[in-house]
């Protein structure tokens, strides 16, 4: 006879994107996040400003990326 009574609830969004979607996308947003980061290093490689500021002070293969001139000073 009587209609139950229905709350109204704010859920939290940007736009049409909810926490919930979100969340569940967040690894797939971290991998092509990650790749995309490697992809744009690898193509900047040959710049000389990344070379010298970025790859050159990376711990493993820093030393790769060191130019000569560099370790005479």
């Amino acid at each position: 006879m009587f209609a139950p009574r229905v709350a109204m609830q704010a859920a939290p969004h940007v736009g049409h994107l909810s926490q919930a979607a979100l969340k569940a996308s967040a690894s797939s947003l971290i991998v092509w996040g990650a790749t995309g980061i490697v992809g744009g290093l690898f193509f900047l490689e040959k710049v000389p400003f990344i070379r010298q500021d970025v790859f050159a002070n990376l711990p493993l293969v820093g030393r790769l990326y060191v130019t000569p001139t560099e370790e005479s000073s």
